[in-house]
């Protein structure tokens, strides 16, 4: 007797593995979408900061980074040359700005770039920018940059650790 087909057993087997593997991806997807959105918060704001710094160099006047609530910040020209930040006297708010975060930074203070590059008035060596990690992630899916450290002349990127950022 010829028998074609799957028995009821195979069938619920074969279903239940994939169940598993289905659940276990999510949480897996689920971990990488949020180190993918707190990575990518981070690296866009170094990157408008270091956009910032690179603008005030190159067309001898100051930038400032702002940050007027914990989820938002905007880059400022100063534009009537008076060396403090006046946003809508003269200064000018950057078209592509504000631009809005997932998460909300901490520690984030105005940060004013001069003609040099050198970052001050507000921004003591050791200023440190951090976007929180969401509770839900685990220990072992932490972000490679979740954190911002500023110094007189550089901004750098880097990872928590033990409440230090960890340059990298």
């Amino acid at each position: 007797m010829k028998n074609e087909g799957f028995s009821m057993v195979e069938l619920v087997v074969v279903v239940t593995i994939i169940g598993i593997l289905a659940i276990t991806l999510g949480f897996s997807y689920q971990g990488w979408l949020g180190r993918y959105k707190v990575e990518s918060a981070v690296k866009g704001l170094y990157s408008d900061m270091m956009s910032a710094q690179t603008m005030a160099m190159r067309r001898d006047i100051r930038y400032f980074v702002d940050f007027p609530s914990a989820t938002t910040y905007r880059i400022i020209v100063d534009g009537n040359g008076d060396n403090k930040l006046t946003a809508g006297v003269g200064d000018t708010v950057q078209p592509q700005f504000p631009k809005t975060l997932d998460y909300p930074v901490t520690g984030a203070v105005t940060l004013t770039f001069d003609s040099r590059g050198l970052i001050y008035q507000g921004a003591p060596p050791g200023v440190l920018i951090t976007a929180p990690v969401p509770i839900w992630m685990t220990s072992t899916s932490n972000p490679d940059y979740d954190c911002i450290m500023v110094s007189e002349s550089r901004v750098y990127i880097g990872q928590m650790n033990g409440g230090a950022c960890v340059v990298k």
